[in-house]
């Protein structure tokens, strides 16, 4: 757990209130009372949610990089941008959804 606390700091918490809301506003049971989240249930809601953006995160710049590489390939008289941050977009996060979502699943 003592690199989990070091992971914290470098990415963002979602904020337990915005969790506890996110459960809270799905459709009621059927016995009509809507669904109660405790604080501890929201604090782990937030954390699993922080590590698959995490991890999402990580997977889409591993694919941005290897689109870098591979464009930077097919054109050899391109000036080299190894010092420029590698952009992530749509694409890449499409790439690694299907896995992702198995791997979290």
């Amino acid at each position: 757990m003592k690199n989990t606390a070091n992971t914290k700091q470098n990415h963002p918490t979602i904020p337990q209130e915005v969790s506890k809301k996110l459960v809270e506003s799905f459709p009621p049971d059927t016995a009509g009372s809507g669904i109660r989240v405790s604080q501890e249930t929201a604090a782990a809601i937030s954390e699993a949610l922080r590590l698959f953006l995490v991890d999402a995160h990580h997977r889409a710049s591993i694919e941005a990089e290897c689109d870098d590489e591979c464009a930077f390939e097919d054109d050899k008289n391109k000036a080299s941008s190894v010092d420029a941050p590698t952009s992530i977009n749509a694409n890449h996060v499409t790439r690694i959804t299907g896995d992702l979502l198995m791997d979290y699943s």
